[in-house]
């Protein structure tokens, strides 16, 4: 019989009779995989949406954007240079006899949209609507109590609302809005007379140039618009949509690497066990004859068939939860996904496969290389613990390589790849030496306190390498655990609203100077409280110490340059901030004083004496920089970046502004009221902005839950195989000392203590990688503020060691089950 023909007799027979050890790693490869096809698979496909949709969503495929009317730049361009299409959208609201409600509007004219299709219900793809008339989201109609047909008001003017809007093209699916969508002719906005120089105002100039003149239009309109206006192309813009949708695609491939990780460290704890389980099957092999290759052929083929079928099952049911997360997540991606790419399941599996056999390779290598002398004489401790070192630390190396060259594929970045590569092998030293230095520390302590303390003590450092591998492996199973959780905390936190007790519910904008002292009065009677309207003055920074603004150094230093930076005076020191840095004016300054909010001076490089110029309506007003501030953003009122001292801004247009607290059984009195008089005003309902806010984190959260499903089955599969590993070798021990007179309750204490100690190293160590991790996730490809939390810290660290220790003592009821003679006759 050929030695192929053998091995593969000798294979059936353990698979057969398979190890506890192989389904353990056979559970780690089928995680693995499927993380790898389900969340990184979808990942991919959002991005592909997203990117797909740029210009559609962009509303064409170059666009100059604004937060103020646009109108007057595209009136002053040369007449080759007009957009082919203006869009504005306002927030305002929207009345219907005593119901109102807070509505997102927008002016289109005749050429919108550019790109993709405006869809009418039960009228099909049209333009902009008829003069006189609207289309609205049929949310509206129920909050209105209204029907197609029927009239609602917008500022200073009533429409027919003559349609329902199925789907806008230039909407992000998702996408966070303060009220529903009511569509309006542009030629009809006049008569609203809701814009004003001071309005809240984003409007865009679209353009649709052929793909070979995009660059040659973008470069003729750079030339031609006044300062800080910029002009975008699909590739450039929406970068808000796509933030988001690469912090979630980098958080998911996070996930998936979690699985990589845990599923790799499964795998090189389950080999290295099991190859040393079957030294003396191979002995016994060598000693009738068979070749080394024989050896490597059967228990090579042994890893692959399990890395095989782990693969085949994992790729099944990544398939299968790869359709679901579009369903979890409904809403908030793209409803177009493109469809799964199927080639990613074959090459999941091969890469499964693969990657198995090279970890398994050091221990498979160390069991090829058994002499046939030792089926008479047994290798000393020392030299099966030199051994047994050497393969396991080259296993987990080259895992924690692949794993890394897995993620730089995955993320598409050889430079992020490399990152993972070191924060692995950074952690794998940590839990190396962390191990060794607490097996030392236990073995030292084990000389004093009861017995059960002494010999689980002594155990812990009796073995170092094994004691460093299951460390090793745990604590893997703790960090990948656990920097996803921290992480998706910061993120969660990143895109939700926080509501202080007792902060203002309502925000009132676009009140006029002449509708100041009347709007104040209403308020006060209609049950207001904490009102405090505010001076606002929308202006542009245009220079800094006399030269313009130097080229932004990162995202958020670009929004405070492009966009209209709002004003305010005040003779008093802002209510609620801290002042940090400089010294407050007195009521005499003789000349223009600055305070701004720390952050925003950090942005753009601002420091005290620095004299800034703002440009307002095509006026200029200039003031120097002579305190800082850290303001509680929070706290929801009326803070502003930028405080003039008083008078220097009084010949420049302004609006008024206010947040207040209002009980809700009033709050729809006051509303009517307040419109009712001045159409013109805008409400925001804090309060349904933040149920809106808070339903949407909730269904992230939902989702981010289930996809820390996929590490903690990877974390099951690392604690099984090292409490299997830890189980044969309680066999042989347990019937020494039940021979020796030790009690099964003295033998379970020594178990309870013994896995004690395994999970609270690996825990401690597991958590310390895991606050680095995340604090590198978070800076380097979340790009979010990081807070590690340490009640789930502590959490942890204490659910992580009673988890193994449960775990340990579940497993170890078979080792006290065992007769002595039978163990001992068994053998190791």
């Amino acid at each position: 019989m050929t030695e192929l023909g053998t091995a593969g007799r000798l294979l059936r027979g353990e698979l057969r009779r398979p190890d506890p050890l192989l389904l353990a790693m056979l559970l780690a490869v089928a995680v693995g995989v499927a993380a790898l096809t389900s969340v990184s698979g979808f990942a991919q496909r959002v991005q592909a949406a997203i990117d797909a949709r740029a210009a559609t969503l962009l509303g064409g495929s170059v666009r100059i954007a604004a937060q103020r009317d646009l109108r007057p730049v595209a009136a002053s361009l040369p007449s080759a240079l007009r957009p082919a299409t203006t869009v504005l959208e306002l927030p305002t609201m929207a009345a219907a006899g005593e119901r109102l409600r807070l509505v997102e509007l927008k002016a289109v004219d005749a050429a919108y949209p550019l790109l993709g299709e405006l869809l009418i219900a039960g009228q099909g793809a049209r333009r902009a609507p008829a003069p006189g008339t609207v289309w609205v989201e049929p949310v509206l109609l129920a909050q209105l109590g209204i029907e197609v047909g029927d009239r609602i008001e917008l500022g200073y003017s009533a429409f027919t609302v003559a349609g329902v809007i199925a789907d806008e093209p230039d909407r992000v699916a998702g996408a966070f809005s303060i009220g529903p969508r009511v569509l309006m002719n542009l030629d009809d906005l006049p008569a609203t007379r809701l814009v004003s120089p001071q309005s809240r105002v984003r409007s865009r100039l679209l353009y649709d140039p052929p793909p070979t003149k995009a660059a040659r239009l973008v470069s003729a309109l750079e030339a031609e618009l006044p300062p800080h206006t910029s002009v975008e192309t699909a590739d450039e813009g929406l970068d808000e949509t796509r933030n988001m949708t690469r912090q979630a695609a980098d958080f998911l491939r996070l996930v998936a690497l979690a699985g990589v990780v845990l599923a790799a460290a499964a795998v090189v704890l389950s080999a290295s066990n099991l190859t040393e389980k079957r030294l003396p099957a191979a002995a016994t092999l060598k000693a009738l004859g068979a070749s080394r290759r024989l050896v490597l052929l059967t228990y090579a083929g042994l890893v692959a068939a399990v890395a095989l079928l782990g693969g085949l099952s994992g790729a099944a049911a990544g398939s299968v939860l790869e359709r679901l997360l579009p369903i979890l997540l409904s809403g908030l991606v793209p409803a177009d996904l493109p469809p799964a790419d199927v080639r990613m399941l074959p090459i999941a599996v091969l890469l499964a496969l693969l990657v198995a056999l090279a970890v398994a390779a050091p221990p498979l290598l160390r069991l090829g290389a058994t002499p046939p002398a030792a089926v008479l004489r047994a290798p000393a401790q020392g030299e099966v613990e030199r051994g047994f070192a050497r393969t396991e630390g080259a296993g987990l190396v080259l895992a924690l390589l692949l794993c890394g060259a897995v993620y730089a594929w995955l993320s598409g970045s050889v430079q992020r790849g490399l990152l993972a590569i070191g924060v692995l092998l950074s952690a794998a030293l940590l839990f190396g030496v962390g191990a060794r230095v607490l097996a030392r520390a236990a073995r030292r302590l084990s000389h004093r306190g009861p017995f059960a303390w002494r010999y689980a003590a002594a155990a812990f450092g009796r073995a170092p390498a094994h004691t460093v591998l299951a460390v090793a492996a745990l604590g893997f199973g703790v960090l990948a655990i656990l920097t996803p959780a921290l992480v998706q905390t910061d993120l969660l936190r990143q895109w939700q609203m926080r509501v202080p007790p007792g902060a203002p519910n309502r925000f009132l904008i676009d009140v006029q100077p002449d509708q100041r002292d009347t709007v104040a009065q209403l308020l006060a009677t209609g049950g207001a409280r904490d009102v405090d309207l505010r001076p606002m003055v929308r202006a542009r920074l245009t220079a800094i110490d006399g030269k313009p603004p130097p080229a932004p150094q990162n995202e958020r230093a670009r929004r405070f340059l492009e966009r209209e930076n709002n004003l305010t005076w005040r003779a008093d020191p802002e209510p609620g901030n801290r002042l940090v840095a400089g010294e407050w004016w007195n009521a005499a300054a003789p000349e223009p004083q600055i305070s701004l909010e720390q952050e925003w001076a950090a942005a753009l490089g601002v420091a005290l004496g620095d004299t800034l110029t703002f440009e307002v309506s095509g006026q200029q007003v200039t003031g120097t920089v002579t305190s800082l501030r850290e303001v509680n953003w929070e706290s929801l009122r009326s803070n502003f970046f930028v405080v003039f001292s008083p008078g220097a801004l009084d010949a420049l247009p302004a609006t008024y502004v206010t947040s207040y607290r209002i009980d809700p059984a009033q709050a729809d009195a006051l509303l009517r009221t307040l419109v009712q008089r001045f159409p013109n005003l805008t409400v925001i309902d804090l309060d349904a902005m933040t149920a809106t806010l808070q339903g949407l984190v909730a269904q992230l959260s939902r989702a981010t839950g289930f996809l820390a499903g996929f590490t903690l089955l990877a974390g099951l599969a690392v604690l099984l195989a090292a409490v299997l590993a830890e189980r044969t070798r309680l066999l042989s021990e347990a019937a020494v000392l039940r021979t020796l007179g030790a009690s099964r309750r003295q033998l379970g204490a020594v178990y309870n203590l013994r896995f004690a100690l395994l999970g609270g190293a690996a825990a401690l160590l597991g958590s310390g990688a895991a606050v680095v991790a995340g604090a590198l996730a978070c800076a380097h490809y979340l790009e979010v503020p990081y807070q590690p939390n340490a009640g789930a810290l502590l959490g942890a660290l204490l659910l992580a060691t009673a988890l193994v220790t449960l775990t340990g003592r579940l497993g170890a009821r078979r080792v006290l089950a065992t007769p002595p003679a039978q163990s001992l006759r068994a053998g190791p």
